[in-house]
């Protein structure tokens, strides 16, 4: 027999029980003399969540927070080198933002410092401009969302392909995510979370074309990053980088369907529907950005 719980009231118990019984589930209610109270006890184990959810809410007891196999299994991986290293250089530069005079040591991080001149200092060779602005953050809750997100998938990808494979992926999300935005929205702005969705396109197109892989993206997790995507697209949640959201996740779904194939099997129908979903998601959100500030859009300046 497997225990469900236990209850003080007798009447209480005993309605358990045949509520329970009206539902097929064969149970019993015993008196606990060492604790004056009655447990309620289910006979089969595959009765076991029926009576459990019918136990907890009838008393009133939350549902404990259930953490989905895949992510159980990402926690008892080893941090990667590089996925710490970069966390460590996005929390230090974070903290001489918040030192006074800090910020002065972090001009040359930006895409550009002069909003008049198309890519000026990269055209002088300051080329790492093109990727620094990754490491940008600009309050508590950004920078800890990031890193959340990157010590997670970071270490998934960096252990399952190598420290080299997921330092090239990060320098072509970060590249392509933050060319992307400069385009709409000019220099002034930051952040991993171009590199984290594309991170999260790849392991969620990874495990599709690939059932074999150990790791993939929950349903749940899916539906959570779609519905993030679209507040932050619409302007819900405020002044956010839209568009490398949308080129990393983009860049992160073609790589991982490339992946999940090669490892798998090809698939050339399946993968053009989802090479097509990634390309969509970058015209629609464009399409988003467009109509909410028209001509105003950076590139703009530097046409005609």
């Amino acid at each position: 027999m497997f225990a469900i719980g236990e209850i003080k009231d007798k009447k209480l118990a005993l309605n358990l029980g045949n509520h329970l019984t009206k539902k097929g589930v064969t149970n019993r209610v015993i008196f606990n003399p060492d604790k004056d109270n009655y447990l309620l006890l289910v006979l089969e184990e595959k009765d076991v969540p029926l009576a459990m959810d019918y136990y907890r809410s009838t008393l009133g007891i939350p549902k404990p927070i259930e953490i989905d196999p895949m992510w159980e299994k990402v926690q008892t991986l080893p941090m990667g080198r590089l996925t710490l290293t970069f966390i460590i250089i996005s929390v230090f530069i974070f903290i001489l933002s918040l030192i006074p005079g800090g910020k002065t040591y972090l001009n040359d991080l930006y895409f550009s410092n002069d909003k008049m001149a198309f890519m000026k200092e990269i055209s002088q060779g300051q080329y790492w401009r093109l990727w620094t602005p990754i490491f940008l953050h600009f309050s508590f809750l950004h920078i800890i969302f990031n890193m959340l997100w990157l010590k997670d998938l970071g270490k998934l990808f960096e252990n399952s392909k190598g420290p080299v494979l997921f330092f090239i992926f990060v320098l072509v999300t970060g590249l392509l995510s933050n060319f992307a935005q400069y385009l709409t929205l000019g220099p002034s702005f930051g952040g991993m979370s171009g590199v984290v969705f594309g991170l999260l396109g790849y392991v969620w197109m990874n495990k599709t074309f690939n059932p074999n892989s150990a790791f993939g993206m929950p349903k749940a997790d899916v539906i959570l990053m779609a519905i993030w995507f679209v507040l932050c697209t619409v302007g819900i949640i405020g002044n956010i980088a839209n568009l490398a959201h949308a080129v990393g996740l983009s860049a992160g779904m073609t790589y991982g369907i490339y992946s999940g194939c090669k490892d798998y099997k090809w698939n050339l129908t399946k993968g053009f529907l989802f090479i097509s979903l990634s390309l969509g998601i970058t015209l629609v959100t464009f399409g988003v950005e467009y109509l909410k500030f028209g001509k105003k859009l950076y590139f703009f300046n530097f046409i005609g």
